[in-house]
C-alpha cells in the first residue's frame, strides 16, 4: 500500500468508517506507515496540529518513534466540517 491523497465518498450508513479504519490497520501493519485516525464532529474547533498530536498521544505509546515512520493523517467525517473548516486544514496539512 502506498499512500497518497485519498478521499472516501458516499451516504449514510455507506461503510466510509470501516474503510477508513481498515486503511488505518493496513498502513499500521506494514511498519513503514504511521497512520493517525481523527474523526470530526460538526461542532470542531481548534488547529490540525494540535489533533494530530492528541491523536497520536492515544494512539500510540510514549516510545513510538514518529520521526521514524512517514505519518499518513486519516480524517474521518471531514464533510461535517463547513468548507472555510476543510480549507484551512487542507491548507495546514500540505
Amino acid at each position: 500500500m502506498n499512500p497518497r491523497n485519498i478521499i472516501i465518498a458516499g451516504g449514510d450508513q455507506s461503510g466510509k468508517t470501516s474503510l477508513a479504519k481498515v486503511f488505518y490497520s493496513k498502513l499500521y501493519e506494514s511498519r513503514q506507515y504511521l497512520p493517525v485516525y481523527i474523526c470530526f464532529s460538526s461542532r470542531e474547533t481548534g488547529m490540525i496540529a494540535n489533533k494530530i498530536s492528541n491523536a497520536k498521544k492515544e494512539q500510540y505509546s510514549d516510545t513510538t518513534n514518529f520521526e521514524s515512520f512517514l505519518s499518513v493523517i486519516i480524517l474521518d467525517d471531514f464533510y461535517l466540517l463547513n468548507d472555510r473548516q476543510q480549507q484551512k486544514i487542507l491548507y495546514d496539512l500540505e
